[in-house]
Formats: structure tokens, sequence, C-alpha cells
């Protein structure tokens, strides 16, 4: 007859792989990190399976026989007693007791932990072990307390020591901490350097909230946008090889526990990263709502300022129009002031008379004194102050040359100037000349006449 599930043939392979399983490690609740073996867990099983086939003994032709009772009574004996000493050994007995009750705390209460490192006394002087605990505890409180870490000299020291000791899951902790300090410190290769080296260290034990917390900081990194891929194909990886390791027969006949273990956790990753897409999908769609309300409102008040700026340009323009309309009926009252001037009176007698008329009348059209004043006062108040202008930019000018350029700037013909002047057409001439190259001397190429007329 076949033996049962959990029969005697069973055992002999539970017990084989028992003697080949590696340690696993995993945090105590408090945060204490501590070490088991797999056999101390296969020899728990063992003594419950045995328990079972004791109790079905009456069914089981395999075991029915009273020697095989007592040869099963006695290496549950044997078991157990292995079982116990292997539970009872102390985890880290060369620790110092100060660091393991900060190791202790340290998930739970980080700033307790970052405390009771602060109060033990002369942190230099310790050595091996205790150094470079304190110095990936210390490395580790900071973190946890969002306190910056401005050199990698501690964290070298607990990366140095453990990478020389069998110790993985402390290894694997200092080199995730040298990662952390060297991606604040911006130097990006050797953080990723230091991220493969806690991976390898880390891979083997069987501590998937290290390396979740691991593959989360490496995907930041180095910018993934799905930082749980990496980890769930380490943790497939891992599923596919413990599968590979077994015999085609044992593989079918039963599922050991630490598989069990390994496709929960695959399951539960799952999970996790579909409520996260989830919910960060919905926290992208309301981000995406806000700035879409953002914008909107933006556009909105963008809208009205270009309104109001464009009733104000239309305002200016008005403004222009009229200002424009005001000049021109301040320089037509000007210009029929300046006309009321007896020099403009005579002036325009003069344009009224022909050639021998003007002749004749020389002797009254002459600019008196009196006439001189009033034209450089009218020519003053038509044109902006030009002859006080022309006096203080060209301060060669003489008051004979003040009145030719009022003259000129009323546009009088250069005949009637001569008239008024009392001087020939060849004098008036060389005046002009003299005036342009020699006292203003910055009109270039432009006329005198033209050069008044636009000043």
């Amino acid at each position: 007859m076949t033996p049962s599930f959990f029969g005697i043939s069973n055992f002999k392979t539970a017990s084989q792989q028992a003697k080949n399983c590696t340690d696993f490690v995993y945090l105590h609740p408090m945060g204490l990190v501590e070490k088991h073996s797999l056999k101390e867990l296969f020899s728990l099983i063992l003594i419950i399976l045995l328990t079972l086939e004791m109790k079905k003994g009456k069914h089981n032709p395999v075991i029915k026989n009273r020697t095989q009772r007592m040869m099963l009574s006695a290496l549950l004996l044997f078991i157990g007693l292995a079982a116990s000493l292997a539970g009872c050994r102390p985890p880290t007995s060369q620790a110092d007791k100060r660091l393991l009750a900060v190791e202790a705390v340290m998930q739970s209460h980080p700033d307790s932990a970052l405390h009771l490192l602060q109060t033990i006394p002369h942190p230099e002087e310790l050595k091996g072990l205790n150094q470079g605990l304190y110095a990936l505890l210390h490395t580790q409180a900071a973190f946890k307390n969002y306190l910056p870490v401005a050199s990698d000299s501690l964290i070298t020291i607990a990366v140095d020591y453990f990478s020389q000791t069998p110790d993985s899951i402390h290894k694997a902790w200092s080199c995730f901490y040298a990662g952390q300090v060297y991606r604040d410190l911006k130097d990006f290769p050797k953080a990723i350097y230091y991220f493969h080296q806690a991976a390898s260290a880390g891979e083997n034990t069987g501590n998937y909230k290290f390396l979740d917390l691991l593959y989360y900081h490496w995907g930041l990194l180095i910018y993934q946008d799905k930082p749980y891929e990496e980890r769930l194909e380490k943790l497939m990886k891992a599923q596919k090889q413990e599968y590979n390791n077994k015999t085609p027969k044992e593989t079918d006949r039963y599922w050991s526990i630490d598989k069990l273990l390994v496709i929960l956790s695959i399951l539960t990753f799952i999970f996790t990263v579909t409520i996260e897409y989830l919910k960060k999908k919905k926290e992208t769609i309301l981000i995406i709502q806000s700035k879409n309300r953002f914008l909107m409102q933006s556009m909105l008040q963008l809208q009205q300022k270009l309104n109001k700026l464009l009733q104000t340009e239309q305002n200016i323009h008005d403004k222009e129009k009229e200002l424009a309309t005001y000049k021109a009926q301040l320089q037509t009252m000007k210009l029929q002031l300046l006309k009321m001037t007896e020099a403009t009176k005579k002036i325009e007698k003069l344009s009224k008379l022909n050639h021998l008329q003007k002749n004749k009348s020389k002797a009254d059209l002459l600019l008196s004194t009196q006439d001189k004043a009033e034209l450089f006062e009218a020519t003053n108040f038509c044109f902006d102050g030009f002859e006080t202008r022309l006096r203080a930019q060209y301060p060669k000018l003489t008051d004979e040359d003040i009145l030719l350029c009022c003259l000129l700037k009323m546009d009088i013909n250069n005949q009637d100037i001569a008239i008024l002047l009392e001087a020939s057409d060849e004098a008036l001439k060389k005046r002009k000349y003299r005036i342009k190259h020699d006292k203003i001397a910055d009109m270039g190429n432009t006329s005198l006449a033209d050069f008044l007329a636009n000043y």
C-alpha cells in the first residue's frame, strides 16, 4: 500500500531538505533584526507531522508495527530537544545590549532610537561588531528622522565591517543606506553600485520587506515609472529557481512552505501594485482636473485683462485723436495771435506789394527794435520757445542771426527778408551760409530753411 501524504517517505525528504536549508531573516514586530534557521522551522513541522502520524497509526500500515511507533517516538523526542536548543541560542550574542535596544525600536520609534544612540558615551571606542552596528544604526536613524547626512564616513564603516561577515541582512542594510547616502550626495553611479550590492546581499535572505524598500528607492533613482516591477520580477525568479531545484516527483506530490510563502508574497505584491496603480490613477485624474480648472480660470482672467487692455488702448487712441485736435486748434490760435503783431502786419503788407511798390516803400517796411522784440516773443509763443531754444543751443548766433532764423521759421521768402532786414540778396546769402556752416554746423546736407522748419 502506498504511504500516506505525511508518511515516512516524506519524512526522509523533509529531513534532507532541512539539512540543505540556509538561514532566513525576518523583522521582529518591534524592529529587532533576528536570525533563525529553516532547520528549526522544519524540525517543528516534523514534530507536528509525526504527532499526526501517531494518531493515524491504526489506519496506516507503514507504522502499525509497535517497534516502528517506538522509533518514531524516540525520533520525535530527539527532534523536539534539538529544536528547543536551536531556538534558545541568542541571535546576536556579541552585540552591545544598548545597540540591540536601539535596533528594537528603530522601525516603530526612530526618534527614540536616535536619542538612545546619542546617550551612548564614547562611540568612537566601539570595536568590531558594535562599531559596525553603531555606524549602520546611526545612519538609519538619521534617514528615518529626515536628517541630512553630509558624509559617507560613518556608513563606510558599516559596509566595510559587514561585507567581511556572513551576516547577509546587515550587509544588505549597510549597502542600502550607502546607496541612500551617495544618492543624496549626488554621486549617482556609486548609489546604483551600492543598491546592486544590497540586492546581491539581500536576495537570498527572504526578507521581502527589505527588498520592497530597496527596489522602490532603486526605481526612484533610475526614474522608472513603476518601481514595483523589478521587485516582482525578482520574486518570480526566486520562485522559479526554487521550483527548478526540486525533482519532478517532489514537485508533483507537495508544495513546500517556503514556496507557498513566495507565492503569497507575489500575490500580495500584485494586489499592492494594483491598489497603488488605481490610487495613483485616481490621484492623476484629480490632478488633471484641478489643472484644467486652474487653466480655465487663468484663461478667463487673461481674457478679462486683454479686454481691459484693448479698452485702454481704444481710450488712448481716442485721447490721442482728441489731443491732436486740441493741438491743431491751439496752433491755429497761435498763428492768429502772431498775425496780430505789428511785425507780422508789415510782413503781410509786404507780401501784397509788387516789386516796384516794394522798392518805393522800403523805408516804411523796415523792422524797428520794438517790432523785432514782438517778433521774438511771438515766435517763442507760437513755436514752443523757438527763439529761446536757439539762443541756448547755439550761443554763437547774434540777434540779427536769430531774427533771420525767426523770419525763415515763418516761411518768409528771401526777397522780402532782404527788404525787412535792409540787406542785399548777396549779403543775405552769405549770412545764411555762415549760420549753417559756422554757427549751427550740425545739419548736414539739410538746407537752413528746412532745418529751422523742423526745429
